[in-house]
């Protein structure tokens, strides 16, 4: 996965991402170039950023580009866009296609803006799509089962910078925030992906209750409607946070801040001695007179399984 952040101060930048999967293209063939994209703060008129766009290069060149084009409009849900093309008739095996990114500013000014871009790929579509989208589908199934495995070691693991206070321990386990008793084990997101809750492990029977992705890992959604009637709504998915960490009285804190253009959330998550279930609280500030808030919901947890 590539992020890309930027601040009223930047130049467009470039973002070159070459794919495996077309390395050694064939001429004739048809393929697919995609990326999932969510567009999370400071674009539109008052933006730094005028425009996004992807393109298809053969060996970073300029030749017989295909630009995507992306909504700017700003309203935290992942957007998806693609484009198909035909390899050239001067493509060999040691050819190689890539995905450039590039942002366009506005000029000084505006608020401040993340892009964030997923997903690249680009498929041999003969001989049928549906091969390469199985081929896909099971990479990502496997990709998926090393992760869950990796997050379940992780989770067993001591931590020795952990700060605790009697039975509780607060802290980081490779980058993903955490709280632990006896009972329980509650992993969040990195706070670069957005802080969302990704593991709950029940200790005593042994049991994972929520086992999921990090583009999954939700905390929280807010709508809020601007003085021209705009209606957006903002998750916490794939938004940076920053993670303070705290232990006193028996008790681990965990601290996570959310600073976008509208609104300041804060999410305050505590687990105690013997008990068996963290506890959050959120608070949520509108920037500015401009904005209002419509409706907050928190905890907002999916994937608990039976």
């Amino acid at each position: 996965m590539d992020r890309i952040r930027t601040t009223h101060s930047e130049k467009w930048r470039e973002l070159a991402h070459k794919t495996p999967e077309c390395c050694g293209g064939q001429h004739g063939k048809k393929y697919r170039i995609s990326t999932w994209y969510k567009i999370v703060g400071g674009g539109g008129s008052n933006g730094p950023i005028e425009s996004v766009i992807a393109r298809k290069m053969k060996n970073d060149t300029n030749r017989d580009r295909i630009d995507l084009h992306f909504d700017m409009k700003v309203d935290g849900k992942w957007k998806y866009v693609s484009g198909e093309f035909t390899a050239e008739a001067s493509t060999t095996p040691e050819d190689f296609y890539t995905m450039i990114v590039n942002l366009y500013p506005r000029g000084p000014g505006g608020k401040g803006g993340i892009v964030r871009v997923d997903d690249f790929s680009l498929w041999d579509f003969n001989p049928t799509p549906v091969a390469a989208e199985h081929a896909a589908a099971e990479a990502a199934d496997k990709a998926q089962a090393m992760e869950d495995a990796r997050l379940a070691t992780l989770m067993t693991e001591v931590d020795p910078h952990a700060k605790r206070s009697a039975g509780v321990e607060a802290g980081m386990l490779d980058g993903y925030p955490y709280l632990r008793n006896e009972q329980v084990t509650v992993l969040w997101s990195r706070g670069e992906n957005g802080g969302g809750i990704l593991r709950v492990h029940d200790s005593t029977p042994n049991k994972e209750l929520l086992s999921i992705g990090e583009s999954q890992a939700t905390s929280w959604e807010v709508d809020v409607k601007r003085a021209d009637g705009e209606h957006l709504s903002y998750t916490n998915v794939g938004v940076p946070c920053e993670v303070k960490i705290a232990t006193g009285r028996g008790e681990g804190v965990l601290s996570f801040t959310w600073s976008l253009a509208d609104l300041q959330v804060t999410v305050v998550a505590r687990l105690k001695e013997g008990e068996s279930l963290a506890r959050s609280r959120i608070l949520v500030k509108a920037e500015g007179q401009e904005t209002g808030l419509r409706t907050v919901t928190h905890p907002w947890v999916s994937g608990i399984l039976p």
